[in-house]
């Protein structure tokens, strides 16, 4: 929504896309459930009022994107820690996970750089006074 109300077309375009990569990350993520052995269980009222909270919300683009930018840093560095669990563990259905891991750490870097171009355009690091 950010995206199409307020980003340029280049933006809009990285935007959409990382949209279409978080969704896939939350099917990527559901497909990891059956290797712990556990089971889930849907609510669809809660499903819904969760999307009705996202699809009502509102922000100023740049501020949604530093809130983006901080929110990717950290899932970057969670799944680069996931993966090192992974490599240390024995666990068969651990080492099963890895791939799916791995690809969704691809994707949050490319995330990560995005986010930090237009971070640094914005709030650019030079003037040391400022930061002081």
């Amino acid at each position: 929504m950010i995206a199409e109300r307020y980003a340029d077309d280049e933006l809009r375009q990285r935007m959409l896309g990382h949209y279409n990569d978080e969704m896939n990350h939350s099917t990527l993520f559901a497909s990891l459930i059956p290797l712990t052995g556990f089971e889930t269980e849907t609510h669809e009222h809660e499903v819904q009022f969760e999307l009705d909270k996202v699809m009502n919300f509102d922000d100023e683009l740049k501020t949604f994107l530093f809130r983006v930018h901080s929110i990717e840093i950290r899932s970057w560095r969670l799944l680069v820690l996931h993966l090192a669990i992974i490599d240390e563990s024995d666990d068969d259905y651990m080492k099963q996970m890895g791939p799916t891991i791995q690809k969704i750490l691809e994707d949050e870097k490319q995330h990560v750089c995005y986010t930090a171009q237009y971070v640094s355009h914005h709030f650019p690091f030079t003037d040391h006074k400022r930061l002081n």
